[in-house]
């Protein structure tokens, strides 16, 4: 029963109007969805550049294993389940930002970006001040150090944790426990990345060009990402929290009858 008009796409064989909630909520949530696809893509290429900046500092560079394993396993399957979630069933007064140009928009992406600078630079910082690190210097962007290791791994919890921190679409988009696929990739990712913190030297770490690090450091390193977590919720908490009201300030005039 297709329709060769601009309205078709709006058509329903609903008699009544309340086909139009739908197409709010629906709308609603498509806009919000395109707005968390662009701020983690961002973060991801933000991420991506500062690990890349602070390892030539250090006169190293991730390998050619590691940028695939980043893009393809880790980034690639977060970036498509984020956009799979459901619209939320009551249709609320407030309304998403309105453009991708918006303060809460690009605060958001700038206040994550630097939450996620400062703590690649403490994880670097920390790591160089233990007592057993020694700095290579020998060979020069060659071969697997430590400062690449501890930065690749770091930075994939990162990737995960802005996933998550994106994902919140309250009161426009269903909840993480209604959409289990982008829950099972968190999952899965988060999984996979304290495996190759935690766990004793594998032919996974060697696949990625890893080396082995003090125990009690890749502990202290899970403790910072908890931290980096915390941060980045608390923050996109209170950016959501600051649009939310902006949005219930916004007062759509009464219609008023002229019966004369």
């Amino acid at each position: 029963e297709a329709e060769a008009s601009v309205a078709a796409p709006f058509t329903s064989k609903i008699k009544d109007i309340s086909c139009v909630i739908e197409v709010l909520k629906e709308g609603r949530a498509a806009l919000v969805t395109s707005f968390q696809s662009f701020k983690f893509m961002a973060l991801y290429s933000l991420i991506q550049f500062t690990s890349t900046i602070i390892s030539y500092s250090y006169s190293c560079s991730m390998n050619d294993g590691q940028f695939p394993y980043l893009d393809i396993i880790l980034c690639l399957p977060l970036a498509i389940t984020l956009c799979q979630s459901k619209a939320v069933e009551p249709l609320v007064k407030e309304t998403p930002p309105d453009s991708l140009f918006s303060a809460y928009v690009f605060g958001s992406v700038l206040g994550q970006t630097l939450i996620q600078v400062v703590f690649q630079v403490l994880i670097i910082r920390f790591l160089t001040s233990q007592i057993w690190y020694v700095p290579e210097i020998a060979a020069i962007f060659q071969g697997a150090k430590i400062e690449t290791t501890i930065l690749f791994i770091y930075s994939s919890f990162q990737y995960i944790i802005v996933a998550f921190a994106f994902s919140k679409g309250k009161p426009f988009k269903a909840p993480i426990k209604a959409h289990s696929l982008f829950g099972f990739t968190l999952m899965f990712t988060l999984g996979i990345t304290c495996f190759l913190l935690i766990s004793p030297y594998t032919i996974l770490h060697k696949l990625l060009n890893l080396v082995p690090v003090h125990f009690s450091f890749r502990l202290s390193c899970l403790l910072i990402a908890v931290l980096n977590f915390t941060f980045s919720m608390i923050f996109e908490e209170v950016i959501s929290i600051l649009q939310l009201k902006s949005s219930r300030k916004v007062e759509i005039p009464s219609l008023q009858q002229n019966i004369f």
